[in-house]
């Protein structure tokens, strides 16, 4: 199984707080890079090898990070342009041909199941799983996606940041694909026109080729760090 992190984000809604040429995933949370929060939701998954995707911050990150994390090899790929998530997938896309799980590098997970996430999936027997947690505040949810799933538990459809949501599940960037699934992204992605764009939109696609997936609540809590905001929240409540 192979460990996917996104870190080519420029993080400029942070500058305000931790100056203009900060990089996003090595500012520092409850005494932390927030990117090692990432690394360490990967090694608990047990995964085999990470690729990291960088952009205009690559030298610093790779400095800091290096070649592994305890004993896991590290790979980097580079993003080019950074016109959304699904492609800066695709900028590792060559060199995967593995289950991924998705991590995005500015989230935290307190109390994450991310240790029992490769039973959970293999014995799911889904193509892909999307964690969420259970959020009462809907505008919470409004800021992240959005996931309806039927009787069985199984998804059928989500929603990049919703006007209306129906359920208290908030979905986030920790995700697993099976090899199919990134088979599938290889195959169908479009650099030209961008598209599949964002997480939903990748999902949605594959929900309509029939692919299976399942949600997983992935955490008791969830800090997305965007905002100088959001990192002062997350550091008054880890701390």
């Amino acid at each position: 199984m192979t460990g996917l992190i996104l870190a080519a984000g420029s993080g400029s809604r942070l500058s305000e707080s931790f100056g203009k040429d900060s990089c996003k995933p090595l500012v520092e949370i409850a005494g932390k890079p927030l990117i090692e929060y990432s690394l360490e939701n990967l090694f608990s998954a047990g995964v085999d090898r990470i690729y990291i995707v960088v952009g205009k911050q690559r030298e610093r990150i790779e400095n800091k990070i290096g070649a592994e994390y305890k004993g896991i090899p590290i790979f980097y790929a580079v993003q080019k342009k950074p016109v959304g998530l699904i492609n800066a997938m695709a900028s590792a896309l060559g060199e995967i041909d593995d289950d991924t799980v998705l991590q995005l590098s500015d989230e935290i997970f307190v109390d994450s199941i991310s240790a029992d996430l490769k039973s959970v999936f293999a014995e799911s027997g889904a193509d892909f799983l999307c964690g969420v947690t259970a959020e009462s505040d809907e505008e919470k949810i409004k800021c992240n996606y959005s996931v309806e799933i039927n009787s069985d538990g199984e998804l059928i459809s989500c929603k990049e940041k919703p006007s209306e949501v129906s359920n208290s599940f908030k979905g986030t960037g920790f995700c697993v694909f099976s090899r199919k699934c990134i088979a599938k992204l290889r195959k169908e992605y479009d650099e030209e026109k961008n598209a599949p764009c964002d997480l939903c939109d990748f999902i949605n696609l594959l929900i309509g080729k029939g692919y299976r997936g399942i949600i997983t609540e992935i955490a008791k809590k969830e800090f997305n760090i965007n905002t100088a905001r959001d990192a002062a929240l997350a550091k008054t409540q880890m701390i």
